[in-house]
């Protein structure tokens, strides 16, 4: 199972979208993003996603439509960001 929640900039629950979990994300996000670009005329869109969302062709599916994005890394698998992310010590708590 799926679950897409649609929160406003304050947090607030707008809406939410159950669908089968062997549907593929991407499949899932952009008619949806589209569906409430429609029925709430919402226009800023900044999508947060897993690991498996990212590549260059999904990242520029969602820039096509202008819509932000923050996805998911796996920090043992890239370099930059794990280095980015311990070197600011006290933001980022670990052990």
């Amino acid at each position: 199972m799926i679950v897409a929640v649609v929160l406003d900039d304050a947090g607030k629950l707008i809406c939410c979208e159950l669908m089968p979990g062997n549907t593929d994300d991407i499949n899932t996000l952009i008619p949806a993003a589209d569906r409430l670009r429609q029925r709430f005329g919402i226009q800023d869109i900044c999508v947060v996603a897993d690991p498996g969302m990212i590549s260059q062709a999904r990242k520029a599916q969602l820039a096509a439509r202008g819509m932000r994005y923050l996805l998911g890394a796996r920090l043992r698998n890239v370099k930059d960001i794990r280095e980015t992310v311990f070197s600011r010590a006290g933001i980022f708590p670990c052990r």
